[in-house]
């Protein structure tokens, strides 16, 4: 595999193993704090393995850029990551009754 293309392979499993492991634990658990912190856990593997890889391999003029870009996806993925739970996390089964209001 090129260099190139294991690049995007890494910020494309970065992404979608990231809000994978997100809305199953949500969905599941109905913890914010745990979902958004195993996602962020798993973000940073995938994201170091990629930095890992592309470190180690042949390094060229875009190397530099390539780091960059992935740390910016890192961030991304950490906010939209949030915005996907905190929107999930407002999903109930509807307002709650007052007691005083029920019969």
């Amino acid at each position: 595999m090129s260099q190139d293309m294991s690049y995007w392979f890494w910020i494309i499993a970065a992404f979608v193993v990231t809000l994978v492991v997100a809305v199953m634990v949500m969905k599941k658990t109905k913890k914010f704090g745990l979902s958004f912190g195993l996602s962020t856990i798993v973000n940073l593997l995938i994201t170091g393995g990629g930095t890992a890889s592309l470190l180690l391999g042949e390094t060229d003029d875009t190397t530099n850029f390539k780091l960059v870009v992935y740390a910016i996806a890192f961030f991304n993925l950490v906010i939209i990551a949030g915005f996907v739970l905190f929107s999930m996390r407002g999903k109930g089964n509807g307002p709650v009754p007052h007691k005083e209001y029920e019969d």
